[in-house]
């Protein structure tokens, strides 16, 4: 029965058939039964909503629903959170699966017995990209997790606000390496940006902030699978969806600044949105750079001035970052291209 779910299993889907059965599979192994599977389709122009069908007469915990025109995957998680009925929700994206099959007993026991409003995982990357680029990705997380978590037990139950544990803010603003509690979503009027990219950012920032308890576990819970030639994985679009960022970051900058009582927030955000825009200015397409370059100017120009002089002593700011950080906020264009130009040369020399 519905009433005796304890996890909804949200996942948002768009021409996701070449990857659903290894999700599903991964879904059907796995050791905690006490779940229900939310496929939300959002107007897949392949055989997703067919094969999704099929799946849902096959397995009953498997609850397909889709949507009335293509809205992105923030409109389609929204959908999921309104529709799941689960004591916890935990995001996953179509073409990813669960790294284990004990992933969602994991979670689940852990949020469980922590008493979180949420709980963050570890996750494998598997990339179709160079080792180089792989590396990139992992440094600076592994980093945070070994200040944050250190020599602690990975079943550790203690429980932190983002006060204890700030440096998280900085990380990607993944949903899927969390499992939260429905009700505390749902009593904070947490949801995504209702926009076709950059729309898990703002839930992010205000699940971590306004989370009363925030938990830590290092075990390895989803494979996250990323590549450089998938047209239709948002990492990849490079047109003026791009410029849906500075939307989702004014939303950040007016969400902090109504929450007076939480200074500490400020230099982490400039951080963020630095990161965030040097992101960005390596995606959008070559000849939107001149106004992606204005915008990026534009958004940075809001930060207060006590932000920029506390960002200098955040930890793991290296003399390169510093150097990049000061050339996207009063040089973004020229940076953008020197950006693009050392890329190119490292991955021709590579």
């Amino acid at each position: 029965m519905k009433d005796h779910i304890s996890l909804s299993v949200i996942i948002p889907v768009y021409n996701a058939a070449d990857h659903l059965s290894r999700l599903c599979n991964s879904l059907c192994e796995q050791t905690f039964k006490s779940f229900e599977a939310i496929f939300i389709d959002d107007c897949s122009k392949d055989a997703s909503w067919e094969m999704l069908c099929d799946y849902s007469k096959r397995d009953a915990r498997f609850h397909v629903h889709q949507m009335p025109r293509n809205l992105g995957a923030g409109c389609a998680r929204n959908k999921g959170i309104e529709l799941a009925s689960g004591k916890y929700i935990h995001f996953l994206d179509s073409d990813d699966c669960y790294a284990q099959p004990v992933a969602l007993e994991t979670m689940v026991n852990y949020i469980e017995k922590s008493c979180s409003d949420l709980a963050l995982f570890r996750y494998n990357l598997t990339a179709s990209c160079s080792s180089f680029q792989r590396q990139a990705v992992n440094v600076y997380e592994e980093k945070v997790w070994n200040l944050l978590v250190g020599k602690e037990e990975a079943n550790n139950l203690s429980c932190h606000t983002i006060e204890d544990i700030q440096p998280i803010l900085t990380l990607p603003a993944f949903p899927w390496n969390k499992i939260y509690s429905r009700d505390f979503l749902l009593e904070n009027d947490i949801c995504f940006s209702h926009t076709m990219l950059h729309e898990d950012i703002i839930f992010a920032w205000k699940s971590l902030v306004l989370a009363r308890r925030i938990s830590l576990n290092t075990e390895v819970v989803v494979n996250h699978y990323y590549s450089q030639t998938n047209t239709f994985q948002a990492t990849n679009q490079r047109d003026t969806y791009r410029f849906e960022l500075f939307s989702t970051l004014n939303e950040i900058d007016e969400f902090v600044h109504d929450i007076d009582a939480k200074p500490f927030l400020f230099p982490w955000l400039a951080r963020f949105k630095l990161d965030t825009l040097n992101f960005g200015i390596g995606k959008v397409n070559r000849n939107l750079l001149p106004s992606f370059a204005a915008a990026t100017k534009h958004s940075l120009s809001v930060v207060p001035k006590r932000s920029w002089k506390k960002l200098r002593y955040l930890p793991f700011l290296r003399p390169i970052d510093r150097c990049k950080y000061f050339l996207i906020r009063f040089f973004p264009l020229a940076y953008a291209y020197v950006f693009r130009f050392l890329r190119k040369f490292v991955k021709f020399h590579g």
